[in-house]
């Protein structure tokens, strides 16, 4: 800024000694060499410019040597003049100041758009995401001003780090610098024409103020906002937060998925999170829609090549995989996992065709009660030795651990390897097989059986440890499935060299589901409506076609799941390890396939059992 101020004093200084040679030329020349005031300006302006007419010039020898002064000084002070316009002209903070003016005006232009207030990592993430989201589709056959102009022109950043506001300009994105706490600020975001607003803040005392001016400024906004205390998070609906989310809370949940339940965590990855999938899951209202309106489902899903795999009432109630018969009826959304293609047939500008007055808020997860028995150490070393091969070993450590645990059931078989005497004893009191030790020693890790296990959770908050954990459990037992996680991004890599299957990084994962809650809000509610919802006693599980099952051959009408059990096939992976989504009732079930199905949690063992 200092420099820029000095140019613009050189500018002012050569425009004052311009004037002052004019006016010393005119004076001259009408003194030395007798010349009228319109002559004596003619020819110091010709003198000046170096031009030379012939017409009028300077006769007398006095008025010649004042000549070549006037010449000498004026070309000096000219170059002198242009050096600094061309510093001015061509300063990166003048560009930026005409590039704020420029966004400040298409900003004024905007409605219905999306504000993301923050600075950090998570804000970096969701736009990386974005930005991902353009470059794939510009490759697809679409015309790129149009999805850039959605996916860019539609989202407008507040963050108050100029280095990471330039960054994202660089990227065609609409940045405003400035305090998202402060009215002014969101005012010039546009907040009053709004569709929604993302708070990504460090600092949950400015989320919370942020909120409250977002809210106050348009009651109507739906507001997402990322907490990382979980107690205010359960506060923050009171103030006006539409969603809440914890990055832990929402790393834990993926973790937990890909750990457990890891084809049913490549199925919800491919339809949401998968560019290169070719499959978007969206929501239609039939209010927009309209001819929808008593269609049977299996005639709109033939009509978009799509499938439908749940149905929100308008009273926020979910029905997953309906019946292909089922009539939709007004102010039905439709969950739907829809080809590439299909899309601009069912969107306007890019955005998909729905609305969040219907949204409805999630309760809090019901708290999972604890088990009975308590393990002794000297408990937990039998009960170990008595499992077989059909158990999960968690290194927890952290509170991404401690979320996903906070979701897992003590009588489940879980063996968990923590290092905090603390915590340690409140899992014991839990009902969990506890095993107090550093999970980088190769005692402690045979100790929990780690020969025999399924798989193991690697939730550790150093990601060195992290690393040495996952080369140790790999060295151990090869055909192990490992799951881990990742606080920074080159951490990757390094995990999947070390032999982790699935790599969860709770801001990246965090990022991803924010945008996803706030642009596709029914399709996030319905994830989390079915992954594991303890207080509605519905999840998604997964059922492996083995050989000799006595489901080959048959049909999903055969097997009568909705019917016996509640319950519904919304994909299926096939051998060759694609997906087929919301199959027909007459799809036969082939050996080696893998059976997505959602259904009450008291039927879910028995399915994995008749299944094989």
């Amino acid at each position: 800024m200092e420099s820029l101020q000095e140019t613009r004093r050189q500018i002012r200084l050569t425009l004052f000694v311009i004037g002052m040679i004019l006016l010393t030329g005119i004076v001259g020349y009408m003194v030395l060499e007798g010349l009228s005031l319109l002559d004596s300006i003619w020819l110091t302006v010709i003198t000046l410019a170096t031009i030379g007419y012939g017409d009028t010039y300077a006769r007398t020898d006095a008025g010649r040597i004042f000549t070549v002064l006037l010449i000498a000084f004026g070309i000096g002070t000219v170059a002198y003049g242009l050096q600094a316009t061309a510093t001015l002209l061509l300063s990166p903070v003048l560009r930026e100041a005409r590039q704020r003016r420029l966004i400040d005006r298409a900003v004024k232009h905007l409605k219905g758009h999306y504000i993301l207030c923050g600075t950090g990592e998570m804000v970096d993430h969701t736009i990386d995401y974005v930005l991902e989201t353009a470059v794939k589709n510009q490759y697809s056959g679409r015309d790129t001003n149009k999805v850039r102009g959605w996916l860019l022109r539609n989202i407008v950043v507040v963050t108050t780090d100029q280095k990471f506001a330039d960054h994202l300009r660089q990227n065609s994105v609409l940045v405003l610098e400035g305090d998202p706490t402060s009215d002014d600020t969101l005012i010039r975001a546009g907040i009053q024409h709004a569709r929604a607003a993302m708070v990504l803040l460090d600092a949950d005392s400015e989320s919370v103020l942020t909120v409250l001016a977002a809210r106050s400024l348009n009651p109507s906004i739906d507001i997402s906002v990322t907490i990382h205390d979980d107690d205010l998070a359960r506060r923050m609906t009171t103030i006006g937060a539409n969603v809440v989310i914890s990055p832990y809370e929402v790393a834990a949940q993926f973790l937990n998925l890909g750990t457990l339940r890891p084809v049913v965590n490549d199925f919800f990855h491919s339809i949401l999170f998968n560019l290169q999938a070719g499959q978007h899951t969206i929501a239609v209202s039939t209010k927009e829609k309209v001819d929808w309106v008593g269609q049977h489902i299996e005639e709109v899903s033939n009509q978009i090549n799509g499938s439908v795999i749940a149905i929100r009432r308008p009273d926020g109630r979910f029905e997953y995989v309906p019946p292909k018969d089922y009539r939709l009826q007004p102010e039905d959304t439709l969950v739907m996992v829809v080809p590439e293609a299909a899309l601009p047939g069912l969107s306007q500008n890019g955005q998909s065709l729905q609305r969040k007055n219907w949204h409805l808020l999630p309760l809090p997860p019901a708290p999972i009660p604890a088990a009975q028995q308590r393990y002794s150490p000297a408990e937990v070393d039998a009960a170990v030795a008595a499992m077989k091969n059909h158990y999960v070993i968690i290194c927890a450590d952290g509170p991404t651990a401690r979320h996903a645990i906070s979701k897992l059931n003590p009588e489940r078989p879980f063996v968990i390897i923590c290092s905090q005497a603390e915590y340690a004893q409140e899992l014991i009191n839990r009902g969990f097989k506890v095993i107090e030790g550093n999970p980088q020693r190769e005692p402690i890790l045979r100790r929990a059986g780690i020969e025999r296990a399924l798989a193991v959770m690697v939730a550790l908050d150093n990601d060195s440890e992290c690393v040495v954990t996952v080369l140790l459990c790999q060295t151990i037992h090869e055909k192990l499935r490992i799951t881990a996680t990742a606080h920074r991004d080159d951490v990757f890599p390094r995990l999947q060299r070390a032999g982790a299957d699935h790599i969860i990084g709770p801001l990246q994962t965090a990022a991803r589901f924010l945008l996803l809650a706030t642009i596709r809000p029914a399709v996030s509610d319905f994830l989390q409506h079915v992954v594991y919802n303890y207080r509605e006693g519905i999840e998604t599980t997964e059922l492996p076609i083995k050989t000799g099952s006595q489901w080959i051959g048959k049909s999903l009408k055969d097997l009568q799941l909705r019917e016996q059990f509640q319950a519904g096939v919304v994909g299926i992976r096939n051998t060759g390890g694609a997906f087929s989504y919301a199959p027909p009732d007459d799809y036969t079930i082939s050996g080696d396939e893998v059976l997505i199905v959602i259904t009450p949690m008291q039927h879910a063992d028995t399915l994995r059992r008749l299944v094989n």
